[in-house]
């Protein structure tokens, strides 16, 4: 399988040594806020879990497209028809779908899968949102040492990656993930600059900043105006580990945060995330943690 380079190392180098690169501010496609949404990872099977969200007062869903019930592998043409006649009897929309890639540097093989994996996720896609372009995301996955002699790589495979979802008719946001290639605001938002792909855009999670010495108003300053997608959840840090928790459990203020997106006009969807560290927890309850972070979530919009 030959698989296509998007930017040559010339066209880098032209786009590295541009004297200004201007943002591309990307908003919600719809003029209504999506309000509150929750990704469904975690849920004993996808039917309670929708039905325990949308009976909480979420206005949204993000689909975890790994192992479980909604893996492509898994959710076919038949469960996916109902998925969809699921939702809208319950007035739920798709926020979005998280794709599971591996590391963006491999090659080869792994490579071809990582591909196919945005293609098949598209497909899940149109198939569960009929009509619209499905949001994917992922992250850059290794380590963040491999970003200094690799960044030009992985600015390639980031539009590659964009590129083979444009192709599928869908766009595609990018993650920076704490332990990652891509792990900082600085590194997502060079990736975003450089890239000059109007189907790529950043996925914003402040949990994944949070112990790195840059506040909430200085990363959102950053990237917002790239964001289409923003993800919630709090963090900790314990015997120099950072440990994910739910929204409501750690330091963020969710009032401030909603004040932040206010000015900034920011209008896309707002997903909570149940980390697989919170998944793990000895009597772990779904609906209960989606409820306790949809309090903890909604009561900081509210302030602001």
């Amino acid at each position: 399988m030959k698989i296509p380079s998007l930017i040559s190392r010339r066209r880098f180098l032209q786009l590295a040594g541009a004297a200004a690169v201007l943002p591309r501010v990307l908003r919600a496609e719809s003029a209504a806020w999506p309000g509150i949404g929750i990704s469904i990872f975690g849920a004993n099977t996808w039917e309670e879990g929708l039905r325990d969200i949308a009976a909480i007062g979420y206005k949204n869903v993000e689909v975890h497209l790994g192992p479980g019930p909604t893996d492509p592998t898994v959710l076919l043409p038949p469960g996916r028809r109902e998925f969809r006649r699921m939702l809208d009897s319950l007035g739920l929309k798709i926020s979005g779908f998280t794709t599971h890639t591996t590391s963006l540097l491999d090659d080869g093989p792994a490579l071809a899968q990582n591909l196919d994996a945005i293609k098949a996720a598209a497909q899940m896609g149109h198939n569960l949102d009929p009509g619209t372009r499905p949001h994917l995301q992922i992250q850059s996955n290794g380590v963040s040492e491999e970003w200094g002699p690799n960044r030009a790589k992985l600015l390639d495979r980031f539009g590659l990656f964009a590129d083979t979802a444009t192709a599928a008719g869908a766009t595609l946001a990018v993650k920076a993930h704490a332990g990652n290639a891509v792990d900082t605001p600085q590194k997502l938002l060079w990736i975003l600059q450089h890239a000059s792909h109007r189907a790529l855009s950043a996925n914003y999670d402040y949990s994944h900043f949070e112990f790195t010495g840059i506040s909430l108003a200085e990363s959102l300053a950053m990237l917002l105006p790239y964001t289409t997608f923003l993800q919630v959840k709090d963090a900790r840090m314990e015997g120099g580990r950072r440990h994910y928790l739910l929204p409501g459990e750690g330091d963020i203020d969710y009032a401030e945060y909603f004040r932040l997106l206010r000015r900034r006009r920011y209008t896309g969807p707002v997903v909570v995330e149940i980390s697989a560290h919170v998944k793990v927890r000895p009597g772990f309850d779904f609906k209960t943690c989606a409820q306790s972070s949809f309090t903890a979530v909604d009561s900081g919009r509210r302030q602001a």
